[in-house]
Order: structure tokens, then C-alpha cells, then sequence
């Protein structure tokens, strides 16, 4: 929207223009009046019109110093009020000389005053209207007294206006201006509104959508503190357990009570085992707080899958042996390279083929597949372990969540592995599909997109 200094200038910039017509209206109509040989009288009314042009030049000049920047409203007030002024001046001698009370052109004082309304302030426009009825009033009683020469605005020999072809014309022609001149400053007015009210419809457009920016950020901050607060309480009784357990073995073996080696042997075992996990909890911990920065801090290449799935195939082998689990490995020769962290994609990988060595019974088979075009790369963990519930299907990359099953199954984890796999692989651009069913197996599938013109692994 255009600010009210700036919008005032404008419109004291276009009394200046609209004046240098008006001017010569009133130099033209003084001439044809005398040619035509009616009753106004030339010099008087000429000396207006040149005085109206005079002026204007000096508002024209002096409007410069009126837009001097930075835009003073209460500069801009004066400037408009001294030109309104002098046009009502102007229009009083105008009307002085074309017949006083009974000039035909007494109503070109309404629009002068719809154009004053538009432009200063209701009370400017009120003390206007007030000092100009007050000179119109003298006016005319210093006429009819003699104290004023009075132009009878009728042809000579004509006893009343109606009578007077040079009235009649002359009432004529000012109804007709002030008519249209009336219709052009109310449309104006009227498109001015409109363009007022499809500009407030724009910023109120606007400010219903950062009411909605500021309503959806004030629900995610919520739904962050809430996700801090639940986060705060799971790592406490995540934590709290196993310093609990390590606390009461201490006591134990420093309190005496366990004499026997075999039960110290025990008790320490027990608290190194607990240890253990409060290790594996905080390193999954960090893991997940490095993966947003781990790319600015080390820096993408392109990391080809083939190599990287054989590497973690490789380092699982030793656990998968321990259960006697067959680990069966099927690589395509030739595979797409992916634009990563190679240490991100590397823990991608291991965390789905650990899981799956890890919840698979003795004797069980795991599978890695990879595969891949110019598109994507593929790499699925078949596993035959004891599978996902379905209530459970929508929450296995939940922080710390972990199924019934796998508790059961095995009691060491952190349920952070594949939160970490998830947020890995959606950095990529990429996804994590699940299929599964309980007693059969699951098969997690990483699907990530190549980039364009890759060297194949």
C-alpha cells in the first residue's frame, strides 16, 4: 500500500496539472464570452485566468521542494492547503465577476470541496467550506449594498435570468461541467476504493497465511518439546537401569558379600555386561545426533555399493559363525555409486544385516541382495528370524522402540539401530521398505536413488 505521505504528494502533484487546463478553460471562456458578446465582463475575468496560470507556476516550482525526500506529511498538508487556498481565491473573484450570488458557476465550489475532502483531513475540509461561505456571504451583501460592483450575469435589456440567453447558456455549460466533473472525481473515488479493498484482500490474504506459517511452527515446536520431553524420559530409564544394576553389584563385591571368586567373577561379569549396553546406548546416541552434521564435517563422494555391502557382509561374518547362521551374499558385478558419507552409508547397511544376524535363530539363513540400473540401488536383508508383528510393523523406527518379540528374543539393544537406518537413508533421498511376518522373516529393503552420470561399483 502506497503511505499517506506519498500518496499526498501524488495527488498535490496532480492539482498542479489538472490547474494548467482548468487555467486555460477559463482564458478560453472569457474570450468566447466577449465574441459571442455576452454580458461578462473579458479584462476582469482574463486577469483570473492569468492569475490562476501564475500561481501554478509557482506551485509547479515549488512542488520540488515538497517531494524532498524523506516524505514529511505535515510538509505535504501545507503544500495541498495553500493550493487549495489559493483556488478557492481564484474561484471566489471568478464568481465575483460572473454575477456574485447568482453566478452560474457557484457549484463549481461543491466538487472544489468533494476534491479538498479527498485530499486534507474532514477538519481542513470543514474550516474550507466555512471561511469560503463566509466570503461568499459578504460577497453578497457588499454587492447588494454598492459597497461591490455587482455583473449582472444577463444579457443587457433582460429583466430576469430566465429571460437572458447568456445566463441560460452559461448555466447551462457550468451544470454540464460540474456534472461530469462530479461523475469523474466520484468514479475516481470510487476506484480508488476498490483498489483500497483489493489491497486490504491482499494483505489480508497475507496475513491469514502467516497466521497459518505461525500456527503450523507453533505445532511443530510443541510437537518438538513434547518429542524432547519423551526423548529426556526414555534415556533416563534407558540409562537408569543399568547404572542401577552396575550401583548393586558394586555394593555387593565392595560390601563383602560375595567372598567366592567364582561369585565375584559373576557379579563383575554382570556389571561389565551392563556397562556394556550403557556403551552401546550412548554410541547409538551419538551416532544419531552426528548424522545431520557427519556430511558437512566429512564430506560426500561417490561411494560404490558393491565394495561398501561386502565390506559389512565381511565384518558380520565372525557373529553370523557363532550361531551357526549361513550368511549368503549375492552382488551384482556391476552396481550404480551413490553420492554419500561413506561411514553414514557403511553403518546403513550394518545395522539391517546386524539386526538380522541378531534376531535370527541358530541355524538360520540371512541373505544380502544387491542390485541396481541408472535409476537406483537395491539392497535387501533377508532374514529367517522371527519376524515383525503387525502392531508392531508401524513403529520399528520409533526411538528406543522395540517389539515384544525381539525383547524376548534378545535382550541386549538399544532400539536406536534402525532409527539411525531410516534417518540415513532418507538424507540420501532414499527409503527404507519392510517385509515381514512373525515366525517367518523379515526383508528390509533400502532403496536409493543414483545420481546422474555415475561410474558404476
Amino acid at each position: 500500500m502506497i503511505p499517506r505521505e506519498e500518496e499526498l504528494i501524488y495527488r498535490s502533484h496532480w492539482l498542479v496539472r489538472v490547474r494548467w487546463f482548468v487555467a486555460l478553460l477559463m482564458g478560453a471562456g472569457a474570450l468566447i464570452s466577449d465574441l459571442l458578446g455576452l454580458a461578462y465582463p473579458m479584462r476582469p475575468l482574463i486577469l483570473v485566468a492569468s492569475f490562476v496560470a501564475l500561481y501554478n507556476v509557482l506551485f509547479a516550482l515549488a512542488a520540488r521542494w515538497a517531494v524532498t525526500k524523506p516524505a514529511d506529511l505535515r510538509r505535504a498538508y501545507r503544500f495541498v492547503n495553500l493550493q487549495i487556498t489559493a483556488d478557492f481565491l481564484a474561484l471566489l473573484a471568478w464568481v465575483h465577476y460572473t454575477g456574485g450570488p447568482a453566478s452560474p458557476f457557484l457549484p463549481f465550489f461543491v466538487f472544489h470541496l468533494v476534491i479538498c475532502g479527498l485530499l486534507v483531513s474532514p477538519r481542513m475540509t470543514l474550516i474550507h467550506a466555512a471561511w469560503v461561505f463566509v466570503v461568499l456571504v459578504a460577497m453578497g451583501f457588499s454587492e447588494a449594498r454598492g459597497w461591490l460592483p455587482h455583473y449582472q450575469p444577463i444579457d443587457p435589456g433582460a429583466t430576469r435570468a430566465i429571460d437572458s440567453t447568456s445566463y441560460l447558456l452559461g448555466a447551462a455549460l457550468v451544470t454540464v461541467v460540474t456534472f461530469l466533473t462530479i461523475a469523474i472525481v466520484v468514479g475516481g473515488i470510487a476506484l480508488r476504493l476498490r483498489r483500497r479493498e483489493l489491497e486490504l484482500d491482499e494483505t489480508r490474504l497475507e496475513v491469514e497465511r502467516h497466521a497459518r506459517q505461525i500456527e503450523g511452527a507453533h505445532a511443530r515446536l510443541e510437537r518438538l518439546d513434547r518429542e524432547r520431553s519423551a526423548f529426556f524420559r526414555l534415556m533416563s530409564h534407558q540409562l537408569r537401569s543399568p547404572l542401577t544394576s552396575i550401583q548393586t553389584v558394586l555394593r555387593l563385591v565392595t560390601s563383602g558379600y560375595a567372598e567366592e571368586k567364582e561369585k565375584v567373577a559373576e557379579l563383575v561379569g554382570r556389571a561389565e555386561r551392563q556397562s556394556q549396553d550403557m556403551l552401546a546406548l550412548i554410541n547409538d546416541m551419538l551416532s544419531l545426533t552426528r548424522i545431520t552434521s557427519m556430511e558437512e564435517a566429512e564430506g560426500q563422494e561417490m561411494v560404490a555399493v558393491g565394495p561398501l555391502v561386502a565390506d559389512v557382509v565381511e565384518s558380520v561374518q565372525n557373529g553370523a559363525q557363532k550361531k551357526r547362521i549361513q550368511l549368503v551374499r549375492e552382488i551384482e558385478p556391476e552396481l550404480p555409486s551413490i553420492l554419500a558419507v561413506r561411514n553414514q552409508m557403511k553403518q546403513l547397511f550394518a545395522v539391517l544385516v546386524e539386526n538380522a544376524v541378531k534376531y535370527t535363530p541358530k541355524g538360520g539363513t540371512v541373505t544380502v541382495r544387491a542390485a541396481g540400473d541408472e535409476r537406483e540401488a537395491r539392497v535387501a536383508v533377508q532374514d529367517t528370524g522371527i519376524g515383525v508383528p503387525p502392531e508392531d510393523r508401524d513403529h520399528i523406527f520409533d526411538e528406543f522402540y522395540r517389539a515384544a518379540n525381539a525383547r524376548s528374543h534378545e535382550r541386549v539393544g538399544t532400539g536406536l539401530g534402525l532409527t539411525i537406518a531410516q534417518k540415513i537413508a532418507t538424507d540420501l533421498g532414499g527409503r527404507i521398505e519392510v517385509e515381514s511376518a512373525p515366525g517367518r522373516g523379515s526383508t528390509f529393503t533400502v532403496i536409493l536413488p543414483v545420481p546422474p552420470a555415475t561410474t558404476t561399483s
